[in-house]
């Protein structure tokens, strides 16, 4: 594993170093894992790689004002149990 330096403001390192001694981890290993969160998110959420692709339908029109409100409240309504 390399060593890095970086330059953190005094602010940000206290709260980093207290959220460390709060999980009970080391410096090193808490920014680690917020490394590694912030790389992770480059990918899509799961939610929303399960549902891409499950609209039933025609596309939505796109919108175009109070008039498209009032029918996506209408198509909305469709959608509810009765």
């Amino acid at each position: 594993m390399s060593q890095v330096t970086i330059y953190l403001p005094d602010d940000v390192e206290r709260e980093l170093r207290a959220a460390a001694r709060k999980a009970k981890k080391s410096f090193s290993a808490s920014v680690v894992e917020l490394a590694t969160k912030k790389r992770a998110r480059k990918t899509w959420p799961r939610v929303f790689l399960e549902t891409f692709g499950s609209w039933q339908g025609p596309p939505p029109e796109p919108f175009q004002g109070a008039a498209s409100m009032a029918r996506c409240r209408v198509w909305a309504s469709s959608l509810r149990p009765r």
